[in-house]
């Protein structure tokens, strides 16, 4: 992070991207292409050779690009980052934390961006609370294989402080983004920050989930693009039960503009259940669920979607009711 009175544009930062997955690929690619000194830390070793060899390969309307990008699996070889985002699910944040530790020096400033709410707890242990960033990212991208990925729609990236005297590590995190993607927004409230990202995915991750359908496809079938608002809704009158300042009616038309904006996106829990992963659904409308009941409240829609992914996708459900 600079002094007082430098900015990005002043110096040459370093970026690390901690998890090479669609969305860490594809703002590695972003930074690289901008001309920000950018690595990657990967736990894989193949992976992590796979990429370092050959570069990150990049599909958009424009055709496919190879961009090289250095990446590791040992924090010793790459360079000590003025920025270390984190691009993993939220249960994997504490395990990425640890391995990312070695290269975090004394002004690196963490970001972690992130789709549900998951406890930033981890990640004091990481850099002081001064330091760490949360925040999220409305980009579409699909993994085709490792290191090689299909741009699926753009949004905007949102992020803020842990705690308030980290606003100008925010501001300053935001200028670097920047460079390379074209709508970055700090906010002083980062709670609601997450909460705005977490009505989309509420909404949007479960139902692809389920159904199979890109994100677009979902506004197209009448019963579906009802429970996108109705599921967004909900979470939306967790939030505002919770004090944070949102105006009823508005997380409905968020989730339809995300589908919009990524129409051609398989969430990223439509990629995991394909891909056999766990998802992140228990932090998403798992949390919507527990925010809720801490209200006395109970969010029903969030709680069945919680239960359908990771109950029947999992086949936990077929094998607990036993042969029909």
């Amino acid at each position: 992070m600079p002094r007082a009175g430098e900015s990005p544009a002043d110096l040459h930062p370093q970026v690390c991207i901690v998890g090479p997955g669609a969305l860490g690929c594809l703002h590695a690619a972003l930074l690289s292409r901008a001309g920000v000194p950018v690595s990657l830390l990967d736990h894989r070793p193949d992976r992590a050779d796979l990429i370092n060899r050959r570069g990150l390969i990049v599909e958009d309307q424009d055709g496919s690009a190879v961009v090289p990008v250095r990446c590791s699996a040992v924090p010793s070889e790459l360079p000590r980052p003025d920025l270390l985002i984190l691009c993993v699910k939220t249960f994997q944040t504490a395990e990425a934390a640890a391995h990312a530790a070695p290269l975090v020096g004394g002004s690196t400033v963490v970001l972690r961006i992130q789709n549900g709410l998951g406890s930033p707890d981890c990640l004091l242990g990481l850099a002081p609370p001064e330091r760490i960033l949360l925040g999220t990212s409305g980009h579409g991208a699909n993994t085709v294989a490792w290191g090689h990925l299909r741009r699926a729609g753009t949004g905007p990236t949102r992020l803020g402080p842990l705690r308030p005297e980290g606003l100008p590590a925010a501001e300053y995190a935001a200028e670097l983004l920047r460079r390379a993607l074209p709508d970055v927004e700090v906010s002083a409230d980062v709670r609601s920050v997450l909460w705005h990202k977490l009505f989309v995915n509420t909404a949007i991750n479960p139902l692809t989930a389920l159904t199979g359908l890109r994100n677009g496809q979902l506004l197209a079938i009448p019963l579906l693009r009802a429970a996108l608002r109705d599921l967004a809704t909900e979470a939306e009158h967790v939030a505002i039960g919770e004090g944070l300042p949102f105006i009823g009616g508005q997380a409905g038309v968020s989730a339809e503009e995300a589908c919009r904006l990524t129409a051609e996106n398989r969430s990223s829990m439509l990629q995991d259940v394909h891909a056999g992963r766990r998802t992140e659904i228990d932090d998403i409308c798992g949390a919507v669920v527990r925010e809720a009941q801490t209200l006395g409240r109970h969010a029903p829609l969030n709680d069945v979607m919680t239960w359908l992914v990771a109950e029947v996708l999992s086949g936990k459900a077929s094998k607990a009711r036993g042969p029909m």
